[in-house]
């Protein structure tokens, strides 16, 4: 069990490497090397507890285990309407899920059982979040122009800061996860100047993505913070510095560049209103978890790699599980805010609960809820709560 703890650093250090780390077997099937560190994680952390017998869960055991067990439930409802290739890849959603429910057991209970695992797990999750940035702007200053990458699957970009995840939106609310956090330790803390820098940092990083969703995100943080901890002159930094940025960010041409375009508008509420049409087609369990992208008929699309999601992770929810699933899903996000406010008086309570308020606005916009990445920075969040 000592050995454990230090696996996750294993995870952190690959964590930054985003989709470099994606390895392709086909059919629409893909192997993370983050997925796969979590998994000898979780796996270790099971088989260590069977051999002693002694079993201690959270808070949200409940509440992650319902949502899952409707999942499943939902994808063995769905099965006869799919191929057993179309069955198999949403099997190894479902699984990458029980994964990181794992995880979070895993981090929770190392917690509890090692006082110096706190302190070393927020250090290094500051340095994913710095890394993630870093790599952002060598992306950026190297090959800002990203087009190529349309065929292989990936969205075009021109002259924005994709990051290693090869996606503004994503790597924007990674950032706005890392902007937060140095929030929190500026906090009642302002002669640290080199947390000002990150801060600096981090946010030019994310005007760089001009992922609106991601700015939207990190000003909900931001007044979350403010409301838990009433530093007016922090909200007013924290804004000002974010609308500085935005105000300064270059103009080099594409559409991706313009704040104000509104294709993309336009295109998320058609995909709103698909998605709708397909959880209403079974209101009650959906379509299964996660059988979306074949129950839109994008049956020639395994190459683009946004077909398995929606733009909306709620209406994702209901589509794939229907108001139960939904319902599960909602008495787990309540939780999880409410064990924020039980400890916002922490550092790691009030961090959890400012990033759930920036990820909640987020996803509805992307399928961030339901991200890998995200899944495991969540993870860790939630494991550093109740000890």
């Amino acid at each position: 069990m000592k050995f454990l703890p230090w696996l996750l650093l294993v995870y952190f250090i690959i964590f930054p490497f985003g989709q470099l780390g994606r390895i392709e077997i086909g059919s629409g099937v893909n192997i993370h090397l983050v997925d796969f560190m979590a998994g000898v994680i979780a796996f270790l952390w099971l088989i260590t507890n069977m051999a002693v017998g002694k079993w201690n869960f959270p808070k949200l055991t409940r509440p992650l285990i319902s949502f899952w067990v409707v999942a499943a439930f939902s994808l063995l409802l769905g099965s006869p309407f799919v191929s057993n290739s179309q069955l198999l890849v949403g099997s190894l959603y479902l699984f990458r899920l029980l994964i990181y429910i794992f995880l979070y057991f895993a981090i929770w209970d190392f917690v509890r059982k090692y006082k110096w695992f706190k302190g070393k797990v927020l250090s290094a999750l500051l340095s994913v979040g710095a890394f993630i940035a870093i790599f952002g702007w060598v992306q950026y200053l190297v090959l800002p122009d990203t087009r190529a990458l349309f065929e292989l699957g990936w969205d075009d970009h021109y002259f924005r800061l994709v990051g290693t995840f090869l996606d503004p939106g994503f790597t924007g609310i990674l950032i706005v996860f890392f902007t937060i956090f140095v929030f929190t330790k500026i906090w009642g803390r302002a002669g640290e100047w080199g947390n000002w820098f990150l801060l600096v940092f981090g946010l030019s990083a994310l005007a760089l993505t001009y992922s609106r969703a991601s700015f939207l995100a990190l000003g909900v943080g931001v007044i979350t913070l403010y409301i838990v901890r009433r530093k007016l002159m922090h909200l007013i930094w924290g804004i000002g510095l974010l609308v500085l940025a935005i105000f300064l960010l270059p103009r080099p041409g594409g559409e991706g560049t313009l704040l104000e375009r509104t294709s993309t508008v336009y295109q998320r509420l058609e995909n709103y209103k698909q998605t709708f049409e397909i959880g209403m087609a079974r209101p009650l369990f959906g379509t299964g978890f996660n059988l979306y992208r074949y129950s839109r008929g994008d049956l020639e699309d395994d190459i683009v790699h946004s077909g398995a999601g929606a733009d909306s992770s709620l209406l994702f929810v209901f589509a794939t599980t229907g108001i139960a699933g939904l319902s599960a899903y909602l008495w787990l996000w309540w939780r999880i805010i409410r064990i924020g406010l039980e400890r916002r008086r922490t550092q790691a309570g009030v961090l959890l609960l400012s990033s759930s308020a920036a990820l909640l606005l987020h996803s509805v916009f992307a399928n961030s809820l339901f991200y890998p990445w995200v899944l495991g920075w969540m993870a860790v969040l939630l494991g550093l709560q109740e000890d």
